[in-house]
């Protein structure tokens, strides 16, 4: 059986390199994409069952349930699928990002 507290603290302590990794990842299927860390993390009032959320805005890949699918997978294969353990992705196109997520977002990070 897998650590996950110790799985999860690894990646916490590497965030930076997964971060890179996971940007590879969804840069290479869409190259206008755009990366940010958004929630609690960001906040400030991350918690040890918390995830990290990356928003990841694509007009490729965003607002389609099958795509996001693809997506994820994608980024597993690059990354692990142990990135599944802490991450959360947020998958929309430029449209939703505007007018839904952009009204609520108050901090985040640009990956």
């Amino acid at each position: 059986m897998l650590d996950i507290k110790r799985v999860r603290d690894r990646i916490l302590n590497n965030i930076d390199y997964y971060l890179d990794r996971i940007k590879y990842a969804v840069l290479k299927l869409d190259p206008n994409a755009e990366l940010m860390l958004i929630g609690s993390y960001v906040r400030g009032d991350f918690r040890a069952d918390s995830d990290v959320n990356v928003l990841v805005i694509s007009d490729v890949y965003g607002d389609d349930p099958h795509k996001y699918v693809e997506l994820v997978m994608r980024i597993i294969e690059e990354v692990g699928e142990e990135v599944l353990m802490l991450f959360e992705f947020h998958v929309v196109t430029r449209r939703t990002y505007e007018d839904w997520y952009g009204r609520f977002i108050d901090v985040y990070r640009l990956i």
